[in-house]
């Protein structure tokens, strides 16, 4: 197993940790519990960014690591903006429903559209964009300014 995909499998093992703390401080309102449920998300954040170069540096790029990078990714992002828009007497913003929706829907149709096309054409090679990227790293950026 590569170093990169080690480190995309902590990200994946935080993001637990990030729900159960950010679920703490929903429910007690104490601040040590908000701020463990930022440092895991900032940690598993910016280690997004680290398994890539590594993996691109080391030429450690693999199939598995083609998997678990966005479903990292995926799992943070939805986690946090699920999180957020849940209802409860928070210390925390509320984020409408209707945003939840779109965010997975979008996720929900992407993979839907891969398995037909993986049925259809036989085996698919998903290569990211830079729009995609951007866009997680925005996704990120927005669930840790909510939660400070």
């Amino acid at each position: 197993m590569t170093t990169a995909n080690k480190i995309t499998i902590i990200r994946i093992l935080l993001v637990p940790l990030f729900i159960v703390e950010v679920l703490n401080y929903v429910g007690q309102g104490n601040e040590l519990h908000r701020y463990l449920a930022i440092a895991a998300f900032l940690v598993a954040s910016v280690c997004d960014g680290v398994d890539g170069y590594i993996a691109r540096r080391y030429n450690q790029r693999s199939e598995l690591g083609a998997i678990l990078d966005p479903l990292a990714d995926k799992l943070l992002v939805v986690a946090g903006i699920v999180l957020l828009s849940l209802h409860h007497e928070s210390y925390l913003p509320h984020l409408p429903l209707w945003l939840t929706a779109t965010v997975i829907s979008r996720d929900v149709l992407l993979l839907l559209g891969l398995v037909v096309i993986h049925y259809i054409c036989g085996k698919v090679i998903v290569k990211p964009h830079v729009i995609g990227k951007v866009a997680t790293v925005f996704q990120m950026v927005a669930v840790c300014w909510a939660l400070l």
